[in-house]
């Protein structure tokens, strides 16, 4: 299944929390995410250590996965015309200068709309884009004082206390987030940019409505509640703490329903009796006196509480400090939690079971090499809808998969590889129709290109169109003596659509890409190797057998070594190259304290064979 924002390019000029974590959920949504940093600095969070995770910052990584990063100095014009450039290209743009940076880096809304004028513009502030605060900085342990959070924290007759985590920052990243994706939907619509503003300032305005109009009432101002009773809101306190025990059973009873459930409860369990909790304003003005009631009452211990609430629909739960609740999540159930796709990160896990109808997906004895089968030879492996669908299925899970270590990439009989896109479904097709399947064929493209497990092209007969298209988005090919290689769509009126025109030029030189992109020119296998596009040319019916024999010698490799490298030499080819020996330099260090690297340094040592395990 695509993720919903496969396609989108962000360009992120933001640091911190709030920007980083805004283009953090786009990311993982699928978006493509470019973080623009200053050389030799980087974002601010980069020297927010300890704690560190390796030799970089854990704040810092916490926030920007699922992201490239790209040094740029706007202080000089070379920088500032590659900043332009980008904004030129693509599809959200979010940054949290000031309004005068912004002028005169010349990438305001006015300026950036004129350059792209399809661009989603982002603007994440402290005190909004106009007014005499426009310009002041918002650090959210100032956003949270500002707004009154800290005021009702904290002690009686102590200074207030700010809530511990980025409160204010990471909410305002959220609903920067949401107003992107709703722009987005906005700019299909109507083709024209939109400007996104998201306010720290009005974010805790929000958060303080329903506290303000209380305050409104004449009476005197409550005291802060205080350590345990932080949890206790005046308006709810019944969502409180418990002693129980060795430790603490959060229970919440806000709903009327939950209550008959609690009261059949208390016979057996006094820790959960009330009987002020008849109404709301019942509840609120006795929570200390209830605090004092359950200190006496310890007896009861968490699980035995627990086992009382659950069955009789009562919400409990233990309470556990932050490293307690973090290693509950590492040590769920296979149905309560897995590893995000693009990174080691707790999501919440969703089954699917997936049968391909054009695809045959075949794998080695010891599951490291998948062999992917493009399965309609009657159609000489023409896509239609189905098979995309299938291809986007299917590299969906191969990039999560921890087995896999090689692909071979290939299709059913020896007339065709894939002879593109199946025009006799397509001829019956409205626009929207096509454009909709189209959509499919891109994100699929995008999954086989971004897979981050090697793959290798086994081509018999045809490879034309989107089938030359695939082709040459994996990482190499192998290709028989009767093997064609051509993208002819410009001839049918069409055009290349999934990475023809960007792939071939590179790999094959801008003339010759342009001579078969604008004639149709079709390239013999013995041409093809001659020009660069084939790493093998083997006998006829020889080509899967041949990489199929080169993907089991990379899955013999260390597969975090590979993947590392894979990404290092796809990322690097696209800036520039220190930026590009930054990155070989992070893979490098993402790699040398894998438990994989230690068991090839002992097996090189003991003359064996390394096991490397993928960890």
């Amino acid at each position: 299944m695509a993720l919903p924002l496969e396609g989108v390019v962000v360009a992120d000029l933001t640091q911190n929390v709030a920007g980083p974590f805004c283009t953090q959920v786009l990311g993982d949504m699928g978006a493509d995410v470019v973080k623009i940093e200053r050389p030799g600095r980087g974002d601010d969070a980069r020297a927010w250590a300890p704690p560190w995770w390796g030799d970089q910052s854990a704040t810092f990584l916490a926030f920007n996965r699922n992201k490239r990063s790209l040094a740029l100095d706007l202080k000089t014009a070379a920088g500032r015309a590659v900043l332009k450039r980008l904004v030129a290209r693509v599809d959200v743009f979010v940054q949290s200068l000031s309004a005068e940076a912004t002028r005169d880096l010349g990438v305001d809304f006015t300026g950036a709309s004129a350059m792209n004028s399809r661009l989603v513009y982002c603007a994440i502030t402290a005190f909004g884009t106009s007014g005499p605060l426009r310009d002041m900085p918002g650090y959210d342990p100032m956003m949270q004082a500002y707004a009154g959070l800290m005021s009702v924290n904290g002690h009686p007759g102590q200074e207030p206390v700010r809530v511990g985590t980025s409160i204010v920052d990471m909410g305002t990243g959220m609903w920067a987030a949401l107003g992107i994706v709703a722009a987005l939907r906005e700019r299909d619509r109507t083709g024209r940019a939109v400007e996104v503003t998201t306010c720290r300032r009005l974010r805790d305005d929000r958060r303080r409505v329903r506290r303000a109009v209380r305050s409104a009432r004449s009476r005197p101002r409550r005291a802060r509640p205080g350590g345990r009773h932080a949890l206790c809101r005046q308006s709810a306190a019944r969502a409180e703490p418990r002693s129980a025990g060795r430790g603490d059973l959060g229970s919440h009873a806000r709903s009327k329903e939950r209550r008959p459930h609690r009261d059949a409860a208390a016979p057996r369990c006094p820790l959960l009796a009330d009987p002020h909790d008849r109404s709301r304003a019942g509840r609120a003005p006795d929570a200390r006196e209830r605090h004092a009631v359950a200190s006496r009452q310890r007896s009861p211990a968490r699980f035995h509480l627990r086992r009382l609430a659950h069955p009789l629909g009562w919400p409990a739960a233990r309470g556990a400090p932050r490293a307690a609740a973090a290693r509950r999540a590492r040590r769920g159930r296979a149905d309560l939690a897995r590893l995000h796709p693009r990174r080691r990160t707790v999501t919440p896990q969703r089954r699917r079971s997936v049968t391909y109808r054009h695809l045959l997906v075949e794998r080695s004895a010891d599951r490291h090499v998948v062999t992917v089968i493009l399965n309609r030879p009657e159609q000489m492996n023409a896509m239609n809808t189905a098979m995309g669908e299938d291809l986007l299925a299917c590299f969906d899970g191969l990039k999560m998969d921890p087995d896999a270590r090689a692909v071979v990439f290939t299709g059913a009989g020896d007339r065709a590889f894939c002879a593109g896109g199946d025009l006799k479904e397509r001829n019956e097709m409205s626009d929207e129709t096509w454009r909709a399947q189209h959509v499919i064929f891109e994100q699929a493209a995008f999954r086989v290109l971004r897979c981050p497990i090697p793959i290798i092209a086994a081509v018999e007969g045809f490879a034309l169109a989107g089938g030359c298209e695939l082709a040459i988005l994996s990482d190499f090919i192998v290709a028989s003596e009767t093997a064609v290689f051509g993208v002819p769509e410009t001839t049918l009126g069409i055009f290349p659509g999934i990475g023809g025109t960007q792939l071939l030029p590179r790999l094959l030189g801008a003339p010759l890409a342009k001579e078969m992109i604008f004639t149709g020119r079709r390239l013999k296998a013995e041409e093809a190797k001659a020009a660069g596009l084939l790493n093998h040319l083997v006998p006829k019916g020889q080509a899967r057998a041949r990489a199929t024999e080169i993907a089991t010698t990379i899955a013999q490799n260390g597969p975090i070594a590979v993947r590392q490298a894979k990404k290092a030499i796809a990322y690097g080819m696209e800036t520039d190259l220190d930026t590009a020996m930054i990155l070989a330099i992070e893979a490098y260090n993402a790699t040398v304290v894998t438990e994989d690297r230690l068991e090839g340094v002992r097996a090189f040592n003991e003359k064996r064979k390394p096991n490397f395990k993928g960890r």
